[in-house]
């Protein structure tokens, strides 16, 4: 879809940045169920990630690739479960 839109380098930047932040923040390792609350739980949160990551400015990426870059998984997870929480409740 975007591949073919013709875009300026600033525009290109934030998208990278955005997808960085998103596979970062990405579950992967753990296996997720079906259940009647989340009937599609992958989907679900990817939907989530998706709608926070694309509300980020280019700083905003930035600022938190430097706070997550050097730490294990399970700390980063901790720190996008908190800003998803923080970005729920304003």
């Amino acid at each position: 879809m975007y591949v073919w839109k013709k875009r300026n380098k600033k525009q290109e930047d934030l998208l990278a940045a955005q997808s960085i932040i998103r596979i970062m923040f990405l579950e992967r390792e753990k296996e997720k169920f079906p259940s009647k609350r989340l009937r599609f739980p992958h989907l679900e949160e990817e939907i989530k990630l998706i709608e926070f990551v694309r509300k980020l400015s280019y700083k905003d990426c930035e600022k938190i690739f430097d706070q997550v870059k050097n730490l294990d998984r399970e700390e980063q997870l901790s720190i996008a479960k908190n800003s998803f929480e923080n970005e729920n409740t304003n």
